[in-house]
């Protein structure tokens, strides 16, 4: 009789004991976790990898916005460059001035015997009105 108490005891001790372990198995597993969360490696490691993410993703951007803004400066380049007086000049044209130095747009400007300049493409001439013709 003794003996099956012992073995009772022992018994009741044994499962008392596994439930205290199976508690403290999950209450490790959990601190595990918990503590992982923590990690500072992991999390910097995280961290790093969403910036680079990130900084890979503004390069793009950038990339994207500066191919426009060169695209859109070529062809405003393209369109200046084929309206510039100069350019007009080049096709055999050629700008008139008064002697101060205004351009002149009409022959009412300029009265006979007056001095002007013209300016060309390659260089300028002077010259003096010996007729006009109004249009």
């Amino acid at each position: 009789m003794v003996r099956r108490r012992i073995d009772q005891h022992r018994l009741a001790l044994i499962a008392a004991l596994e439930r205290v372990m199976t508690r403290k198995r999950r209450a490790y597993v959990t601190a595990q976790v918990r503590f992982a969360a923590l990690d500072l490696r992991a999390r910097v490691a995280r961290w790093r990898h969403v910036v680079e993410m990130r900084v890979a993703e503004l390069e793009s951007r950038a990339e994207r916005v500066l191919a426009g803004k060169r695209q859109h400066f070529e062809a405003a380049k393209l369109q200046f460059e084929e309206r510039s007086p100069f350019r007009i000049l080049e096709r055999g044209y050629a700008i008139a001035y008064d002697a101060s130095g205004k351009v002149l747009r009409s022959a009412d400007q300029v009265v006979l015997g007056e001095d002007i300049s013209l300016r060309l493409a390659r260089g300028e001439l002077g010259a003096t009105v010996k007729h006009k013709k109004d249009a």
